[in-house]
């Protein structure tokens, strides 16, 4: 150790600056030992700067002073060291152990003559010092190779290079002649030159080393807070009946789910597994609904989309399901992030197609009495034109018979044609059958051939006029037969009202609306809707009528009829009553 005193700027340098570093280590309270590593470090720091500038001043120390004090700091230092490494690296040991060496050099220190026997002190502090500093740079690899500290390895290398540095000293001067004056000045200078190095780099290697490690267990901290997070958010989703779901868009329109969550079995009918092995579930709707990339550039246009479509169900069926998407945040290449939700609407188009199927058979139930007067017409035709055509038979008459035959042929035509709209509007829809071009004048006269008695009986004037040529929709033939029916119906409960001298009349006229779209309005003169239903006038079971003269369900039927076919309907009243503007997709040309 009494080389050391041969450089005592180097060592009064590397002491002040380990100084510093036991400071800022002293403020790091994960380190593996605590605040007490750091603190002898700091006490161990300032004797050896101590004893440097009390030699440089006075040239002289006690022994005492130089072996007892500053030996024996260094070596609890050290032994804290190896005692900290090994609590980080996971392998703890007793923390008195620490005082082993310091101690075990106090007592030699006691031993008369050790303190003047350079040889036994060397023989002492060599393994007490270097061997305890190589214990705890292998325990700092181990640490390095556990958790992957850079900062760790760095720091076993360096005390394993100072160690083995002053080892080679020490057996050097112990086993080789002596130098000269100015070898030996420089070789007794090498042992003050590594231990600056040592005192001045390990503490904030150390420091290094606790701060990496801070990082990373702040950042497994913020993870785990962060998974834990999750799992609770997603125990609360999975306790929601809906599907919930977080994407980013890209530019190009092409979606990448960042989260799902929900009750997945129960919104979409198949197992969750199924559903998670499934990022995007287009794949399995109906190939005539609307999916998210298909809704995508309204979505991106507006900031949401909102769209029913079905899924297919792992028995072959289909399930309705309605998904509402919001543009989230969005980027200068044009994507962004959407959030959506999907719900299980089966159920209510179940329900709607039983208030549909129940309109349609109060509806042929009200048009009952008209039905058998439309006809029992065509049969009295077909009775009578039988009976001139028997008479032609007898006469010879092949011109006369010819002609009631014909006569005949039309009636049964007719009436036959009139059987085959009631059957088809009496079934309904089918929820597959795709939409197709129906011409709306087809649809217009299917209606008011339905409705025609009910019209006569209340000499109820038509007026239609739907233009040159008149549209095209894209739609279901019976869908636009109810849909008509049950305005016209509507119209002819409020002319029923009227006074018998009042105007009863009922106008349909259609034109362009906007682009794809046409726009169909049905206006009556039947005193219009009362304002406080207005607001009102489509929600199920609504109506003005008297509890045995309707059901509420007649509006609100046609309202999801034309939102089914992608239009859109509204009220209103106008002059002497209400009018009804329909927008329906016009078919391609």
């Amino acid at each position: 150790m009494s080389g050391f005193l041969h450089a005592p700027t180097i060592l009064f340098a590397a002491g002040f600056v380990g100084l510093v570093g036991s400071l800022l280590l002293a403020r790091n309270s994960a380190h593996g030992a605590g605040r007490v590593v750091p603190g002898v470090w700091l006490l161990a720091a300032f004797l050896q700067a101590l004893a440097s500038f009390g030699h440089a001043m006075r040239g002289e120390l006690p022994p005492t002073v130089v072996f007892m004090g500053v030996n024996a700091t260094q070596l609890l230092a050290i032994s804290l060291l190896w005692l900290g490494a090994r609590g980080m690296a996971g392998r703890a040991a007793a923390a008195p152990l620490a005082l082993l060496p310091p101690g075990l050099w106090l007592l030699a220190c006691l031993v008369p003559g050790f303190m003047e026997s350079p040889v036994a002190r060397l023989a002492l502090y060599t393994p007490l010092a270097y061997v305890t500093a190589l214990w705890a740079a292998f325990e700092m690899w181990r640490l390095h190779r556990r958790e992957g500290l850079r900062a760790a390895l760095d720091m076993a290398v360096l005390v394993t290079i100072v160690v083995l540095g002053l080892v080679g000293v020490v057996i050097h001067a112990l086993l080789a002649p002596p130098f000269p004056d100015g070898p030996q000045v420089f070789f007794f200078a090498l042992p003050a030159l590594l231990t600056a190095l040592y005192g001045t780099t390990l503490p904030f290697l150390m420091l290094a080393v606790t701060r990496e490690r801070d990082a990373r267990e702040e950042g497994a901290r913020r993870a785990a807070l962060l998974r834990e997070g999750r799992a609770q958010v997603e125990r609360l989703h999975a306790g929601l009946p809906a599907l919930i779901f977080l994407s980013e868009v890209s530019p190009d329109r092409t979606t990448q789910l960042l989260y799902r969550g929900g009750d997945l079995a129960a919104v979409t009918g198949w197992p969750a597994e199924e559903v998670g092995r499934r990022p995007d579930l287009a794949e399995l709707a109906h190939p005539e609904d609307m999916t998210l990339h298909r809704a995508m550039p309204g979505l991106l246009a507006e900031g949401r989309a909102s769209y029913e479509w079905r899924i297919l169900q792992p028995d072959g069926g289909w399930r309705w399901l309605h998904s509402l998407v919001r543009v989230l945040e969005r980027n200068a290449a044009g994507g962004g992030v959407i959030v959506g939700y999907t719900i299980d609407t089966h159920a209510r188009h179940e329900a709607e197609a039983r208030a549909m199927a129940a309109a349609r058979l109060a509806s042929l139930g009200e048009m009952a009495a008209g039905m058998a007067h439309e006809l029992r017409q065509p049969l009295q035709v077909i009775s009578l034109a039988a009976e001139l055509g028997q008479y032609a038979v007898r006469d010879g008459d092949l011109r006369e018979v010819d002609e009631r035959l014909e006569r005949i042929v039309e009636q049964t035509q007719r009436t036959s044609q009139l059987l085959d709209r009631l059957r088809r509007f009496a079934r309904g829809a089918e929820d597959a059958a795709p939409m197709q071009p129906v011409p709306l004048d087809g649809a217009v006269a299917g209606a008011l051939e339905l409705m025609r008695r009910r019209l006569l009986d209340l000499d109820v004037t038509v007026e239609v006029a739907l233009g040159e040529p008149p549209p095209v929709l894209l739609a279901q033939e019976i869908l636009l037969d109810q849909l008509f029916s049950n305005l016209l119906r509507n119209a002819c409960d409020a002319l029923a009202a009227r006074p018998p001298d009042a105007v009863r009349r009922i106008r349909i006229t259609a034109g362009p609306g906007p682009a794809g779209l046409v726009r169909v309005t049905v206006t009556d003169t039947g005193g219009g809707i009362a304002p406080e239903v207005m607001p009102r006038i489509f929600e199920p079971f609504v109506t003005t009528k008297g509890p045995d003269k309707g059901t509420g369900l007649g509006l609100s039927i046609c309202h999801g009829l034309v939102t089914g076919m992608g239009g859109t309907i509204e009220a209103r009243n106008e002059g002497e009553g209400a009018v009804f503007t329909l927008t329906l997709p016009a078919a391609p040309a």
